[in-house]
């Protein structure tokens, strides 16, 4: 299906880029509209994707965005968009690399999450070029083969405007913007691995876990991903007091940039730019396998104020499929115990009395050394070799 579609000025020679993501949540499809955003009117901007991401692309810079359907077997459309596009881009949707001819020669891979696998995605030499962003765990090198692997640093929002200051020792966190203004992220959540009723079983437990805190005494804003629009009145009732949101990333990024605590589920993106933006971090309860294991390095890194993973039992799985399956099914025992919902927020609200500014700048100054360390522009470095592979 196609969603939209924009008019161009007749006559311009752009070059036809089809970017991509894999349905998990919104960090895939994150990455590519902080892209569209500085190759934007340069270039035609096709998006392909699915849900929940297919929903955070409608308010970016795309020249047109279709649902790719069978994601082994493309839309009608989508599928004439991808065969006539000079350029491939896909995050995560490896299955795009493998449409047959309708592939275009020159492909970008982009993977962010190659420090958590055993080895890279499987022939991965197919793309032309195979981009890893860094994270603040490093690869194990003894098995993830790098020689023909593009490193490059964090991809934020061009807004973020923080680079410049990371290496000014001397730069103030700016973290008393207004110090009762709480921002929670319940991130995209959605994924192929997702049990029914997961999604709004933890949205509604977490609901319930800051409505029993102090938080819910100051402006509080919760954002949800579109696709959980329906529960909003159930939402509501369990914590009257706060403002629900489905934010476009550029709202969010606002959001974020005004707030003076996050607390979210441990996923990526969000986290990177809550660092670029020295907002303290508090992180609720794994959702998925992806999400424990970026707890994992959060917590080995001593990155946010709390993590509520702590205090639940730690799910034992072999394979990242196993693992987010385990998660869930945790979940969906413990989260609906009034019991633990009380202890956590108990916890919570002990953290909150207890937290100095101090303690709060220390952490964030401590988030901004990591940002530092995986190193450079990575929006820019990525749209490099976007141009490098279009020459």
């Amino acid at each position: 299906m196609n969603l939209r579609k924009r008019g161009r000025t007749s006559g311009r020679n752009l070059a036809k880029i089809l970017l991509t993501a894999a349905p998990y949540g919104f960090g895939p499809t994150a990455k590519l509209v902080c892209l569209a955003q500085v190759l934007a009117g340069r270039h035609e901007l096709i998006y392909v994707g699915g849900s929940p991401g297919l929903e955070l692309a409608t308010s970016a810079d795309f020249d047109d965005i279709l649902e790719f359907g069978d994601r082994d077997a493309w839309s009608e459309n989508a599928a004439t968009a991808l065969k006539s596009a000079d350029l491939l881009v896909s995050v995560h949707e490896a299955r795009a690399l493998y449409l047959g001819s309708g592939v275009p020669d020159r492909t970008l891979f982009l993977d962010t999450l190659l420090w958590a696998r055993r080895m890279p995605l499987p022939n991965n030499r197919l793309p032309t070029a195979y981009v890893a962003q860094r994270f603040l765990k490093p690869l194990n090198l003894s098995v993830h083969l790098t020689k023909h692997i593009r490193q490059i640093g964090a991809i934020l929002p061009p807004s973020t405007q923080t680079f410049g200051a990371l290496s000014n020792k001397n730069h103030a966190a700016p973290i008393d913007r207004d110090p009762q203004r709480v921002l929670v992220n319940m991130g995209g959540l959605q994924s192929p691995l997702t049990l029914d009723g997961a999604e709004i079983s933890y949205i509604r437990a977490m609901t319930r876990l800051i409505a029993h805190t102090r938080v819910s005494d100051g402006p509080l804003d919760i954002c949800l991903p579109k696709h959980l629009a329906r529960h909003l009145a159930t939402l509501q009732a369990e914590c009257p007091a706060a403002r629900f949101m489905m934010p476009s990333h550029h709202e969010f990024q606002n959001l974020l940039s005004a707030c003076s605590l996050l607390i979210t589920v441990p996923g990526l993106e969000s986290v990177l730019e809550a660092l670029a933006n020295n907002v303290p971090l508090i992180f609720l309860p794994a959702h998925n396998g992806t999400q424990f294991l970026q707890y994992k390095a959060y917590k080995d890194c001593s990155l946010g104020l709390m993590h509520m993973e702590d205090y639940l039992p730690p799910p034992v799985a072999l394979d990242l499929t196993g693992l987010s399956l385990r998660v869930q099914l945790r979940n969906g025992d413990l989260l609906q115990t009034a019991s633990i919902i009380l202890s956590l927020s108990e916890r919570l609200d002990f953290l909150l009395e207890n937290s100095s500014k101090a303690l709060q700048r220390k952490n964030v100054a401590h988030g901004r050394e990591l940002l530092e360390s995986i190193g450079g522009d990575g929006l820019t470095e990525l749209e490099s070799v976007v141009e490098e592979l279009l020459i």
